[in-house]
């Protein structure tokens, strides 16, 4: 039998939910309107994709910034009009207005990103591979298909894996000690490349946008400590007002860096979670799932009902089933399929084994 491909997500999602795990990789559905949220972190993943892919080249930061957003800005404009048309059409108004935000926002994030980290990256990181598809044998029967966000080398030759994340709020580092995936891609890295990745990157753009600070009646703006914003939204404010930054000389000295410490955070760490028990995890539950199709049973998928049930993609036609709703036509109306998935451009030979990762 021909191996299977099984990728960090579908494990992912298997453990979570396997009826989740079968609409999305065995019937291959995903929403006509997605959320906001992973539209606008797939957007800025494509504009860091492109800007570093043009450090790459030996662009210069400003052109390669430039066309990583103008690109951006082309490839999801009409994704998200076309999504947020789809919303409104299911009449999910405030998702659509949300959607045809996105790309604004995301040129935002953009625009500040590279003045904060980007710009500076140029001259301090060796781009060495930029969204690099591999597919690793990690099993008998079992390939694992990854992307890897970026991998850069130091002045002092040290390799770092990157791993950016787009989020509201930031993990904490209980969270990134204990992260599977940036494990399985260092050692996918590793024997696929033939690099020995150091540490991890984790490169984090925050995707709230600054609190704009309150015009009081005294028509000074609010000096609030607990403010969530940073010295350039709240500079722009004191422009628009035609008032003296030396007024608020204190809120700056509060607000100047936050960019980086609040908006776009970055951890350097050294490689140190145990392979030989998130790898074993990842293998036996890839495993299973190989069992499970190779059984010759029919796959009936299990529900799990839980708190994240109220943020899945897939919880309309999940309701429809349980109240005894029509999820064919809700899957006409609001899910389309996916078709095919791209291939890797890299690939190695020898599967993944206990003596070369668990001993």
């Amino acid at each position: 039998m021909a191996a299977i491909n099984i990728s960090y997500s579908a494990v992912q999602a298997w453990r979570q939910c396997q009826q989740l795990y079968d609409y999305r990789y065995v019937q291959g559905l995903k929403p006509k309107a997605d959320e906001a949220a992973p539209t606008l972190g797939r957007a800025l993943h494509h504009y860091l994709e492109h800007y570093y892919n043009g450090l790459q080249m030996g662009e210069p930061p400003n052109d390669a910034h430039r066309a990583a957003w103008e690109d951006m800005q082309t490839a999801y404009d009409r994704e998200a009009t076309s999504m947020g048309n789809a919303a409104y059409a299911a009449g999910m108004t405030e998702l659509a207005d949300s959607l045809f935000g996105v790309v604004d926002r995301a040129v935002n994030i953009a625009n500040r990103y590279y003045h904060t980290r980007g710009k500076a990256d140029a001259g301090a990181w060796e781009i060495l591979h930029v969204e690099r598809w591999l597919e690793y044998p990690l099993d008998k029967g079992i390939d694992t298909p990854t992307r890897i966000d970026l991998i850069t080398r130091d002045g002092m030759g040290r390799n770092w894996l990157w791993e950016h994340k787009s989020l509201n709020e930031f993990p904490p580092q209980t969270r990134r000690m204990k992260d599977l995936q940036t494990t399985l891609y260092a050692a996918l890295a590793e024997q696929a490349l033939g690099l020995k990745i150091d540490g991890v990157v984790w490169n984090y753009l925050r995707t709230k946008t600054p609190t704009v600070p309150e015009t009081l009646k005294s028509g000074l703006l609010s000096m609030r400590k607990d403010l969530d914003t940073t010295w350039g939204t709240y500079l722009v404010e004191i422009e628009r007002l035609g008032q003296d930054p030396t007024m608020y000389d204190q809120v700056r000295q509060r607000l100047e860096g936050r960019e980086e410490t609040a908006f776009f955070v970055r951890h350097d760490q050294p490689l140190y979670q145990s392979e030989g028990v998130l790898l074993r995890d990842f293998v036996a539950t890839a495993r299973t799932i190989k069992a499970v199709y190779e059984s010759g049973v029919a796959f009936v998928p299990v529900r799990t009902i839980e708190r994240h049930c109220d943020w899945c993609p897939m919880n309309k036609l999940c309701e429809a089933v349980v109240t005894g709703g029509d999820d064919v036509d809700l899957i006409e109306r609001l899910y389309t399929r996916r078709n095919g998935k791209e291939e890797p451009v890299g690939s190695t030979s020898d599967p993944i084994t206990d003596e070369g990762f668990w001993d």
